[in-house]
This record gives C-alpha cells, structure tokens and sequence, in this order.
C-alpha cells in the first residue's frame, strides 16, 4: 500500500507503512503456539521445544482430547504468505507446521466458555492473520500534520487494514483530543479580551 492521506476537521493523516514493525511471534505474549519448520525460514514461536516435526505430531496425537490444532501453509513466492487454509493451485505453497492451543490456556483466560475449541480456533486464526500481516508488510502508522504543516502526533504498529485496525480511529480520536485541546486555550484567551475591551479585529481567530 503506498502513502495515503485522508482530510479529517482541517489535518492531514498521512498513512504510512511501518518499516520496522514488532514481530508478533517473538515480541508479544500469545495464547496459540506456532509451531513451524522450514528449511530457509525460521518462522513462528523460536523456543517451542520440539526439536522435529514427528516429535510434534506425537505429542498433538497424545494430546487429541484437550489441544485444539490448526494446520498452515506457507506461499512462498517473491515474498512469503502464511495461512491456516490451503493455498490452491500453487506449486510455491504447502505445509509448513501447526498452531495449537490447550483448553487449559482458554480457561485460564476465559473462565466461563463452554465452547472453548470454538474460542481457541477464533484466537488461532486472529493470530495466523496478525503473524502473516507482519510477514507481508502490511503494518501501518499515521502522522498527523495541522494546515500549517505541524506535526501533531504520530503512532505505529497498526497491522492490518488502516481502516479496520484501529488506526484510522486512533489518528482521528488524537485530532479531536488536539480540537479540543485549543478551543479550550481559545475561550481562555477569549475571556481574557473580553475582561481587556479588545476590538474584534485585534483578535486572533480561531484555528485547528
């Protein structure tokens, strides 16, 4: 996606592409486990444990009744792709491992969920979607510049979509918070011409 800037209350967001996001899989806590091998990527969770792929079926075999498992895939192909779903009619793609997570973990988080496979699947699959935004370079930030060209703020780390990741809504929450922040050292200044008898055209007017 190429820069972008959208018009909101008289500022320019200026929506750019993150060039050094977090790995979610390395830097943040997860729930779901990712568990791959690859013999050019290291991918997913670096200190999962095991030590080849059949150790890892053994114990998702030993495991059926209380671990919930997702397989993935990888598209490898002038960049790389991950999924839970099969990549159809490509010969660049195949599977690359697992992502599992235990009904103790669920419960230890949602204590009241009785359908907690369908829970675990719903947090694999967010998980899946967040780690391939960060393989695919789809992670955002915004900067917010006023009519004269200030910086007003700027944020990062946004992965997805700017519309539905929370950027957009946090870039125009930060221009509201700015809004209001100068209407209210406006009416400040106001009052104090008033008490002063300042004439209307010396007066600053108001601005964003």
């Amino acid at each position: 996606m190429k820069n972008d800037t959208i018009n909101y209350k008289g500022c320019a967001i200026e929506i750019i592409p993150d060039q050094d996001p977090m790995n979610p899989r390395t830097e943040w806590d997860n729930l779901g486990k990712m568990i791959c091998f690859h013999q050019r990527y290291n991918l997913g969770d670096r200190k999962h444990g095991f030590s080849d792929s059949e150790e890892l079926q053994e114990f998702l075999n030993a495991n059926q009744k209380t671990v919930e498992i997702l397989p993935l895939y990888l598209y490898d192909h002038s960049g790389i792709t991950i999924s839970t779903g099969k990549f159809s009619g490509s010969w660049d793609s195949g599977q690359v491992g697992y992502i599992y997570i235990d009904r103790k973990t669920v419960m230890e988080n949602w204590p009241n969920c009785k359908q907690w496979r369908k829970k675990a699947i719903e947090v694999m699959k967010q998980e899946v979607k967040t780690y391939d935004d960060y393989l695919t370079g789809n992670v955002y930030g915004f900067q917010i510049m006023d009519k004269e060209g200030n910086d007003l703020n700027s944020c990062f780390g946004f992965y997805g979509d700017p519309d539905k990741s929370g950027l957009m809504d946090e870039a125009k929450c930060s221009i509201e918070y700015h809004i209001q922040g100068q209407t209210i050292k406006h009416i400040k200044k106001l009052k104090a011409w008033i008490k002063n008898n300042v004439q209307l055209y010396e007066r600053e007017p108001f601005t964003v």
